[in-house]
């Protein structure tokens, strides 16, 4: 349970953040809210899937058809339980079905091993067969305008991975 102070911290990161104001300011906590305002403000849409038993996330698409998740994770290490619920880190994770457009010879485990080796600030990995990407970015204690600096390296990473993915797999540039 938040006390006064901090839910008036958290009113007051989401106007400051979410409406980028002139001065940089140090983040108390972040939520899900505070970030659809923000990924808005690039120009992606956001849906909020209804999935039981699920903690809340948010569905992002970016203007360019790329699709990822948005989770935020309390001091706990545990997703929110609730979608104004304040947190101390974000979350993202885009995955891609590439099986059917790659040569059958591309092993996904390599590429994701490939692509951790030679990238520090985010994580491919393999799951259900699919190649996932996923990004962290810290939300308590760090100024709001290095908050949305990392969130525009977001951008630039997960179209550096999909550059990536068709310069390994041999496939014609898509931009």
């Amino acid at each position: 349970m938040m006390t006064e102070n901090e839910d008036k911290a958290a009113v007051q990161d989401e106007y400051e953040i979410g409406r980028y104001k002139s001065g940089p300011k140090i983040l108390q906590s972040i939520t899900l809210p505070v970030m659809e305002n923000l990924l808005v403000s690039f120009d992606c849409s956001v849906s909020w899937p209804d999935e039981p038993d699920i903690p809340p996330f948010m569905r992002v698409e970016t203007s360019g058809g790329v699709t990822f998740n948005v989770n935020v994770i309390d001091a706990d290490d545990e997703f929110v339980e609730k979608i104004d619920d304040p947190g101390r880190l974000v979350t993202m994770g885009a995955n891609f079905d590439i099986q059917d457009e790659t040569r059958p010879s591309i092993d996904l485990l390599d590429l994701a091993n490939k692509w951790n080796a030679s990238v520090f600030n985010s994580t491919a990995c393999v799951q259900e067969g699919r190649l996932c990407l996923d990004y962290t970015i810290l939300g308590q204690g760090i100024v709001s305008t290095q908050f949305v600096a990392q969130l525009q390296e977001w951008f630039e990473i997960i179209s550096d991975f999909i550059r990536f993915v068709f310069e390994e797999c041999g496939l014609p540039d898509r931009s």
